[in-house]
């Protein structure tokens, strides 16, 4: 488990099933989600992969714990100022946050956690300044990026670290 450097992550739930479809399953249906295939099909549309998408969502707003705006999951466009963005459907949220943002301009060309996180400690983009490092996803130095691989791994029964391709 990877901690920010005051100690705080998000609490990785035990999961009990095998292969990593039924882990990611499992881990929504504890946050009370049971619509894995909508979020499947949504995820492949895109060309993620689905528990990418889901460990995105609880970095962000712990699977809809923690919303600012209704549908936004991936607390895209809001801002600390309390700034919000709203959407009409869990769809219209899913696939205009990854059009636009995970496959927008300057993200599009990214494949993984190290270049969506270029501030954490363990990207390749601290010792290497390329282009991939130039835009990120999440400015967090530890937190968002931390909180991804802990739920990856936690799906995956192994560590994940920043070399993680998230693209189908």
């Amino acid at each position: 488990m990877r901690y920010d450097s005051n100690g705080n992550a998000i609490n990785q739930p035990t999961l009990t099933s095998n292969w990593v479809e039924n882990r990611t399953k499992e881990l929504l249906s504890l946050a009370w989600w049971n619509n894995y295939e909508e979020r499947d099909r949504l995820a492949k549309e895109i060309g993620v992969k689905t528990e990418y998408a889901v460990c995105v969502a609880q970095s962000e707003t712990w699977l809809w714990g923690h919303l600012k705006s209704s549908y936004n999951l991936w607390n895209c466009w809001n801002t600390d100022s309390w700034r919000t963005k709203s959407f009409s459907s869990f769809e219209e949220a899913f696939k205009i946050f990854w059009s636009h943002c995970i496959n927008g301009t300057y993200l599009k060309h990214k494949t993984t956690l190290s270049h969506m996180y270029p501030n954490h400690k363990e990207s390749i983009c601290q010792t290497a300044r390329e282009y991939w490092c130039k835009y990120v996803y999440a400015s967090s130095p530890e937190r968002a990026a931390n909180n991804v691989m802990n739920c990856l791994g936690n799906i995956y029964q192994t560590q994940v670290n920043m070399d993680y391709e998230f693209r189908l």
